[in-house]
């Protein structure tokens, strides 16, 4: 599994090569922030985005912010994408290590 991750990782970053840093780091503020706030959880953080063609993937952790399991902490997934600007997001499955 984690040989597959590193594989689709390194075929991922080779389009990345054109982007100057600055646009990189504005998009991955964007990308962070509209996949917190697609999650609707508290106190997120969220890993780099992984960058394919039109989208881009990040894990987002944080607190549930409301109702009977307040508090508790979650992870999500979140499906970026690049065309639309917009943030999907999913529950995590429990991977160990992640």
């Amino acid at each position: 599994m984690r040989a597959a991750l590193a594989v689709v990782v390194a075929l991922a970053s080779f389009p990345a090569a054109a982007a100057s840093p600055d646009a990189w780091a504005a998009h991955d503020a964007e990308v962070a922030k509209s996949c917190a706030e697609a999650s609707g959880l508290v106190r997120t953080k969220t890993l780099p985005p992984v960058e394919f063609e039109a989208h881009s993937v990040t894990r987002v952790t944080g607190r549930i912010a409301s109702g009977g399991m307040k508090g508790t902490r979650e992870t999500m997934l979140c499906l970026f994408d690049k065309k639309t600007r917009k943030a999907t997001v999913s529950a995590a499955p429990a991977v160990a290590g992640w």
